[in-house]
């Protein structure tokens, strides 16, 4: 259904500590169903590791202490699981490729019950569809930028156009920045990790 699309990002908000000062973000991720409903929430690399790819090492004392994904259920009232943050991080073999997998353990007497979620054969493109799409595509992403629904917590959709080749990775300095492809759209910090749909 259509609002499956807007409610199927989850809020993320996160909290690092270097052992004197404490810093809060805000993201957002999407649960993609492995195998026998095994939850994996997937997001950005620089979502939980906020020294990742920076230049200067102001951040790397920095750990995670708190983890936390808000969303919906179907009735529309809002939850919160606060994930333990010692849990399972999957990184990819590409340095480049900002992207992680967090197994989720929740914090005792907890449990990880998501409402809106996808499923790895039903809903992740693979090869086929990168070479069933085109520039100039429309794309669409939902989650938690700075113009987010703030009095009632919701996300919101914005959308775009493929602006790559998707048959190739886009890079925009003269290294590689992994697998990539471009997209115009509008947007601002606290939208990564949102999903992107390809509409039909």
């Amino acid at each position: 259904p259509p609002y499956n699309f807007l409610y199927s990002s989850y809020r993320i908000n996160t909290k690092f500590f270097d052992g004197l000062k404490e810093l809060n973000y805000m993201a957002t991720g999407f649960i993609l169903e492995i195998g026998n409903w095994i939850p994996f929430i997937i997001t950005n690399r620089h979502v939980i590791d906020i020294d990742y790819k920076k230049l200067t090492p102001e951040y790397k004392d920095f750990k995670l202490i708190e983890l936390s994904l808000t969303s919906r259920r179907q009735d529309d009232s809002e939850y919160t699981n606060f994930i333990n943050p010692e849990t399972q991080f999957y990184i990819h073999d590409n340095y480049q490729n900002d992207v992680v997998i967090i197994r989720p353990l929740s914090r005792p007497n907890e449990n990880n019950t998501f409402h809106y979620h996808f499923t790895l054969e039903d809903h992740l493109a693979d090869s086929e569809v990168f070479n069933d799409i085109y520039p100039f595509d429309i794309i669409c992403f939902s989650g938690f930028p700075n113009t987010h629904d703030k009095l009632m917590g919701r996300p919101i959709l914005r959308t775009g156009t493929i602006s790559s080749d998707p048959r190739f990775d886009y890079s925009w300095t003269e290294t590689s920045q992994g697998s990539c492809v471009a997209y115009e759209g509008f947007s601002t910090k606290a939208a990564s990790g949102s999903p992107i749909f390809a509409p039909p």
